[in-house]
């Protein structure tokens, strides 16, 4: 089924690391071709132990060919799911509806101030694209838009890591779901004031202003520390670009992380009670798990013994799955 290419660029592509927002200057430039994946020491792969295991899986919200070459210990956890979770429905009525509500019936000429309308405008025609395409857009969709728009056709063109995952689990007869509704999703989006969007939208152009003057690549660097499997240095490039010293920073923090890590967290928790014998994996951007307030933390707190799987693990993780089917 063929999908909008809006919803695709708009919903799928927000946030990198699971914030579905927007991560200020990670959202930068991002090459997005066909290269040779380097193994991950540790993929972003957690096993909940018990009777029949549940995984959770770090995912980044791009696409890109190296992402869809599972390793091999993600690719038996992935084999053995019963129920496949991703953030929100990766339907396409879902997909609308989220377009929809990232829209109003304002354009942006009439609701930017002058000087930050004439910098998204210069942007977009630089790119040969007309600003029209995102004028009905609230304002925090069009920052995301802007960091993304010399990929706008490679974005459309390829299936981000959790739709490929959404869609795969699918054609495999699997029975797929979400932890959250797209109208939640919206929610957050939503929290934010016009004067905080505007401020957000102002960082974003100043952002890409610094990487282009100082010709790095802050998204490039993102994605080779996820496929890695470095998750220190993933979080501090991610967090050392979102201010959040900041009053608009610590909302963000706290509206589109925290909040969703604890709501995420107990529908994991309610999904694993309610089907004990099913086989569950969880596919998460990467940024809710670790930390303080993630969702691996959360699930110690409640009791819930969570191991990491490495690329060595992949044989006997083969071996546990085949005995367990049995």
């Amino acid at each position: 089924m063929k999908r909008c290419s809006m919803p695709s660029v708009v919903l799928r592509n927000l946030p990198p690391l699971g914030l579905r927002g927007f991560a200020l200057a990670p959202l930068l430039a991002l090459t997005l071709v066909a290269t040779p994946r380097a193994e991950a020491a540790e993929p972003f792969l957690w096993m909940i132990e018990g009777d029949q295991p549940a995984f959770l899986y770090g995912t980044i919200h791009l696409p890109d060919d190296r992402l869809r070459d599972l390793p091999e210990v993600v690719q038996h956890a992935f084999d053995a799911l019963d129920v496949f979770y991703a953030e929100i429905p990766m339907t396409q009525g879902a997909q609308m509806k989220a377009m929809m509500g990232l829209m109003h019936d304002e354009s942006l000429k009439e609701i930017l101030p002058e000087d930050l309308y004439a910098r998204c405008e210069t942007i977009f025609s630089s790119k040969g694209l007309p600003i029209e395409m995102v004028d009905r857009f609230r304002i925090i969709a069009v920052a995301v838009q802007i960091s993304l728009l010399d990929y706008v056709q490679d974005l459309m063109a390829g299936d981000a890591l959790d739709m490929f995952l959404y869609e795969t689990a699918e054609s495999n007869g699997k029975e797929v779901s979400s932890l959250e509704t797209v109208e939640e999703q919206i929610a957050a989006f939503t929290s934010f004031t016009r004067e905080e969007e505007i401020t957000l939208l102002r960082k974003t152009l100043d952002d890409l202003d610094a990487a282009n003057d100082e010709d790095t690549n802050p998204m490039a660097e993102l994605l080779e520390h996820y496929l890695e499997g470095d998750a220190e240095a993933l979080m501090k490039k991610m967090f050392e670009q979102l201010d959040i010293e900041s009053d608009v920073g610590k909302k963000f923090h706290d509206v589109l992380l925290v909040k969703r890590n604890v709501v995420m967290t107990d529908r994991m928790e309610e999904a694993m009670k309610a089907r004990p014998d099913a086989v569950h994996f969880f596919a998460v951007g990467a940024a809710h798990f670790p930390g303080d307030i993630g969702i691996l933390e959360l699930l110690d707190e409640r009791g819930y013994k969570v191991k990491r799987l490495t690329l060595k693990d992949a044989e006997q993780l083969e071996e546990m799955l085949a005995t367990a089917a049995h």
